[in-house]
């Protein structure tokens, strides 16, 4: 058993972990921290979680004094449709939620840090799949709202890595969908489901695009690995399922299973909240070394979420 502090508990991807902890018996005794506590309390509530938790305003975590084994922090904007509307703050609430974990691992050495980043930390440029060897590229001189989110949480990493006596590792995910999901988030695996749901067309972009799923039990596993795991550690990981999957086949796939209809339109409107990304997954496999092996590929997970999906709106 550990005890566990969830900074951002409302948000999709810490629900979904929550919801895999439930189902899977865990034993964690949590202090979830949000702007909404009370939200928190009827989620908690709805997935019949059996062991001890607190449901605790974020502002409070920096009063808190008691000792735990890890925090993991969800903080930050996950929709591509509220990086664009938020840009401005994007840099501000990372780095002040950031601050405030890294002072109370300087009182507490022994606490270990899951930091959420994104693929978005390696920049705008997905022109091939990223390894360990991929750089960062940042258009320094033409910076915009699509760069604000990147550089958020290159910088956390930065600060991460130059405190090597600490134990953290940043999480950098590139897609989790979940049956959980808004149908409302700008992705593209989203606006799949929303047509399928409302029999209506999809228009996409004639333009090449690989995506990369991690399923939320996936997700648990890797979380589950990097907690466990004892010697000190300091690092970043690039999250991967067993496969990535091209657009063409999974709206193909997708066609033929559900029903969908689909066109394509050279001048589809896409958010692109972080930069054009046709290659928008990592072949870097470090978190292996820490005891994570992905179950799942990119296809058995959406058809698994999708299948879920279309079982509960009984079409």
């Amino acid at each position: 058993m550990m005890n566990i502090a969830i900074l951002g508990a409302t948000s999709q991807i810490a629900q979904d972990l929550l919801r895999q902890w439930a189902l899977a018996n865990s034993d964690h005794s949590l202090t979830l921290y949000s702007r909404r506590p009370e939200h928190v309390v009827e989620f908690m509530k709805e997935i019949d979680w059996a062991c001890s938790y607190s449901s605790c305003d974020i502002i409070d975590f920096t009063h808190e004094d008691k000792h735990f084994d890890a925090i993991i922090n969800f903080i930050g904007q996950g929709k591509p449709i509220s990086i664009v509307e938020n840009s401005s703050e994007i840099m501000k609430v990372t780095e002040l939620y950031d601050n405030m974990v890294m002072k109370y691992l300087s009182l507490h050495q022994n606490s270990k840090y899951l930091f959420l980043s994104s693929g978005a930390v390696y920049g705008s440029v997905f022109s091939e799949p990223v390894t360990e060897q991929s750089m960062a590229q940042i258009p320094i001189n033409r910076l915009g709202d699509n760069n604000a989110y990147a550089i958020a949480k290159l910088y956390a990493e930065a600060n991460h890595r130059l405190n090597k006596d600490k134990k953290i590792v940043d999480i950098r995910v590139f897609n989790v969908f979940s049956r959980y999901q808004s149908l409302n988030t700008g992705f593209f695996i989203t606006d799949i489901v929303s047509a399928i749901k409302n029999k209506s067309v999809l228009t996409v972009s004639p333009s090449h695009m690989v995506r990369d799923y991690l399923h939320p039990e996936d997700f648990f596993q890797l979380i589950e690995a990097l907690l466990n795991y004892e010697e000190h550690i300091n690092t970043a990981v690039d999250c991967f399922s067993k496969m990535p999957i091209d657009k063409f086949e999974l709206l193909k796939f997708c066609e033929h299973k559900y029903g969908l209809k689909w066109s394509e339109e050279k001048e589809k409107d896409i958010i692109n909240a972080t930069g054009s990304k046709n290659n928008y997954y990592s072949k870097n496999k470090l978190a292996t070394k820490f005891g994570f092996e992905p179950r799942y590929s990119s296809l058995e997970s959406v058809q698994l979420e999708i299948d879920a999906l279309i079982g509960s709106y009984n079409i």
